[in-house]
Formats: structure tokens, sequence, C-alpha cells
């Protein structure tokens, strides 16, 4: 069966829509389906928040050890760690952003947020960087109804093209942004069907497939984009969007997640190919957790 195939095939039996954009470094190849329709971004828009911080420590604007003051105030309901711990600490911007994109912390999310000047500097370095259809609209507040953030898979895709190539920001700055989300937790989706470990990545991290990837959760929606470090050859990039899926629950086997990491494995055998089934992971397993209820 042809990739076409595979992926309208897939489509068919999902119940909401899907879209995959992905392009093969060492190739130039790319694989797309819907890449251009608009999908919630949800937490996946952290990664351009991400970009706006950097840019702005890049300028001397901001510091990466400068610290955030974490109040009463701040505290968002959904993903993350910071929601549980007592008010009145002090983080700096480097722990902040590394919460914000390895648990998918909200308040973290919105400390950074504040901290760059609100929501108009990260749609602006969206726009400087060819991607404006990559949008924030406000900060994390699961009480409020209006949309988060949109984005299409060919404008994620993209981005994270010219971070793989070292071009966000600066070098330095595109790395150390890679390196932050390589130690992304939430692995079950670009991750789940592909041969990854993150115990034997961290014990031998040249021999092993390395992702650095943001997901993003809402009922109804999953999505996950990222970088995908296959041993021995050059970084594909992948971005993985869906909306109006009929299966609105936060669990491991969510209709959207299974679906799109199964265009994830797809993704992989046309670029890479299949790998020795000896190093072939557990079906519906990942070597980390999965997102909390509620995310945005």
């Amino acid at each position: 069966m042809s990739l076409n195939h595979k992926l309208a095939a897939l489509q068919r039996r999902f119940s909401g829509l899907f879209g995959v954009a992905a392009r093969d470094l060492a190739s130039g190849r790319e694989i797309v389906r819907n890449a251009d329709e608009v999908y919630p971004a949800a937490s996946c828009i952290k990664v351009p928040i991400m970009v706006e911080v950097l840019r702005q420590v890049d300028a001397g604007l901001l510091n990466l050890g400068a610290p955030l003051p974490y109040r009463p105030e701040h505290r968002v309901a959904g993903s993350g760690v910071l929601k549980e711990l007592t008010p009145g600490m002090t983080l700096t911007v480097r722990d902040a952003v590394v919460l914000m994109i390895i648990v998918s912390d909200n308040t973290a999310t919105n400390l950074l947020i504040e901290a760059v000047g609100g929501v108009a500097p990260v749609n602006e370095a969206m726009r400087r960087l060819s991607a404006p259809q990559l949008i924030l609209h406000r900060t994390i507040s699961l009480d409020d109804d209006r949309p988060l953030a949109h984005g299409t898979p060919r404008a994620f895709c993209d981005l994270l093209t010219r971070l793989a190539r070292g071009e966000v920001v600066s070098a330095a700055a595109s790395q150390t942004m890679i390196e932050i989300m390589k130690r992304q937790q939430y692995t079950d989706i670009i991750g789940r069907h592909l041969p990854y470990d993150g115990s034997r990545l961290e014990e031998d991290p040249e021999g092993q497939l390395a992702i650095a990837s943001k997901s993003g959760s809402l009922r109804g929606v999953r999505n996950d984009v990222g970088i995908v470090f296959p041993p021995g050859r050059a970084p594909y990039v992948v971005a993985l969007m869906s909306r109006d899926c009929a299966d609105d629950r936060f669990w491991a086997d969510n209709e959207a997640k299974l679906a799109l990491a199964r265009v994830s494995r797809i993704v992989y055998e046309a670029f890479v190919g299949a790998e020795d089934p000896e190093r072939r992971p557990i079906r519906g397993r990942t070597s980390r957790s999965g997102h909390s209820q509620g995310e945005e």
C-alpha cells in the first residue's frame, strides 16, 4: 500500500481530522496531508513562546538566570507541577522554560508570557520567522472559553526545520532549545511506535534515536511536533495535528493519540525504513507518561 493510501485509510477510520507535515533533512523529501488546515495548537504553542524568550535573551532583554517570582495569582490549572507547589518561590527564566516544555507547565508558561511582554511579541516573532499561522491569542486559563492558539502543521514543520538547521535566533540559541525539547517527558505520540527508549538514550545518547518535541492536548484535540534524530543520519521534522475527535477522554489510548502515533510510524518508515525488530518498542508503551487531564 502506498504512503498516501495508508494516510487516507487512517483518515477514513478517524472520527475527526488530522494533518501532517514532515520533512526529511537528509533528502529534502516531504510528506504532507491537510498540512494547511488550521488546528487548535494547544500546548504546541509553547514552542513559539520559547523562541521569543530565547530571542529576547539573545538581544539582551532577558537573562536565562533572571529571577521569576511565583505568586498566588500566577497559579493556573491544567498540566504542570507549579500549581501543586506553594507560591512564594523564585524560578529562573531557564527553569520556567524547561518546565513549560518538558512537563507542559501552564503556570510557568504564563510567567514567561508576562516576562516577554505579553502575547504580541510571540506573534511578532513568528511573523519574522515566516510562520504567521502560529498564533497565540491569550495567556492560559481553563476558565476562559476563547481559543488559546492556532496553527498549521506546515507552519510548525517550517519553524522546526529552521530550528534543526540552527536558524532560529542563532545557532547557539537553536541548540539550547533543541536540548530542552529532547528532555520532553511526554513521548507517546511521535515516539509511541518508534525505536525510542528514554532510559537508554540517557545511557547512550549517540547510539539511540532521540526526539526533541512538544505535544498539546485539549478535548477533541491531540498534537505533537518535533525533530526526530535517528542515529547515524540527518534528522527529520514532523508536525502532527488533529481536531474534532469524538474521543474527548484524557487517557493513554485516546483515539487521536493512537491515530497520530500511527502517522508518525508511517513517516519514520518512509524516511528511515523499518528498524531491527529486536529494537522495536512494546506496542502502546513508551518510557514516559502521557498528559494530565485538562492541559491547554
